[in-house]
C-alpha cells in the first residue's frame, strides 16, 4: 500500500514537472514570437515607400529613415533655395516654382514671395527678359538641437541684355519633421526663412 502511494506521488510529481516545462515553454514560445513581430513591426515603419501612378505602395529602399537624414535635409535646403531663386522670365513657370517652394515651407516664405510679387519683382523679369540663376556654395545644419537651425551661403547671377550682377544669397531657417508627400519627398518643412544677406558681389566676372 505504500510503495503504491509513494509510486502515485512520484508519478504526480512527474506529472508536475512535465506540465510546468510545457507551460514555461509555451510562454518562452509566445515570448519569442511577441519579440520578432514588434521588432519586424518596427522595421517596417523605418522602411521608405513610394507611390508609383495607380499603383499601390511597394519597398523602395531597404534602409533606415535615419541613416540617411543628414542628406536628406541638405537636399531639402538645396532643393528649395534652387526652386525659389532659379527664375525664368516666363509668369507661369515662375508661378510654378514658387507654388513648389512654398508647399515646402511655412509662412515665413510666403511672406518674402508675397512682398516681391506685390513690388512687381517677378513682373519686372519677364517684361526685361531677365535670367536669374543660383548657385548654392554650401550648407551647414545644427543637428544638435531641434527644429534643426540651417544656415546656407551662394550666390545668384542675374542675368540682363546688358550685363550681369552677381549677388551674395545667405539666408537662415529652421527644420521641422514633417510627413513624407510628393511636395515634401524628404519629410521637412522649412520654418522661419529669412534672407540674411542678398548684396552685390564685387569684381566676379563668372562663377561657373
Amino acid at each position: 500500500m505504500l510503495k503504491s502511494l509513494v509510486n502515485i506521488q512520484s508519478a504526480f510529481s512527474h506529472t508536475r514537472l512535465f506540465l510546468i516545462l510545457l507551460v514555461s515553454s509555451n510562454l518562452i514560445i509566445l515570448g519569442c514570437v511577441a519579440f520578432f513581430a514588434f521588432n519586424f513591426k518596427v522595421k517596417q515603419e523605418q522602411k521608405i515607400y513610394a507611390l508609383q501612378g495607380e499603383q499601390s505602395l511597394m519597398f523602395a529602399l531597404n534602409q533606415n529613415t535615419s541613416d540617411n537624414r543628414e542628406a536628406e535635409a541638405n537636399a531639402t535646403i538645396r532643393d528649395f533655395h534652387e526652386l525659389f531663386f532659379n527664375i525664368l522670365p516666363d509668369a507661369k513657370e515662375i508661378e510654378y516654382r514658387m507654388q513648389r517652394a512654398l508647399a515646402m515651407s511655412d509662412n515665413s516664405v510666403y511672406s518674402v514671395y508675397k512682398n516681391l510679387k506685390d513690388n512687381r519683382y517677378y513682373e519686372q523679369i519677364t517684361d526685361a527678359g531677365i535670367f536669374c540663376q543660383f548657385k548654392c556654395d554650401s550648407i551647414n545644419i545644427d543637428f544638435t538641437r531641434y527644429p534643426y537651425h540651417c544656415s546656407m551661403w551662394g550666390k545668384t547671377s542675374i542675368v540682363r541684355t546688358s550685363s550681369t550682377t552677381f549677388r551674395n544669397v545667405e539666408t537662415t531657417c529652421q527644420l521641422r519633421n514633417c510627413a513624407r508627400t510628393n511636395a515634401s519627398p524628404h519629410g521637412f518643412l522649412i520654418e522661419n526663412w529669412e534672407v540674411v544677406d542678398n548684396s552685390d558681389v564685387q569684381g566676379i566676372n563668372s562663377l561657373y
